[in-house]
């Protein structure tokens, strides 16, 4: 694999690496969202952030930047 050279394989492994990116983001931002009791007093905030850096990965997982 030298020179740059793109195997399925390591296609696979980036595929694999955005999905999880994707579903941590997803978990972490249902977890931040003001409606449980233990983030009731957080307000919108780190939910926002979340979302977007969810949107962010989303965007680069779409342009195969991840």
């Amino acid at each position: 694999m030298a020179g740059g050279v793109v195997t399925p394989l390591h296609q696979w492994k980036d595929a694999m690496l955005g999905t999880i990116l994707i579903i941590l983001l997803v978990l972490f931002l249902v977890g931040a969202l003001p409606t449980w009791g233990h983030s009731r007093n957080w307000g919108y905030a780190p939910s926002g952030l979340l979302g977007t850096l969810l949107v962010i990965v989303v965007i680069l997982v779409l342009l195969h930047y991840i």
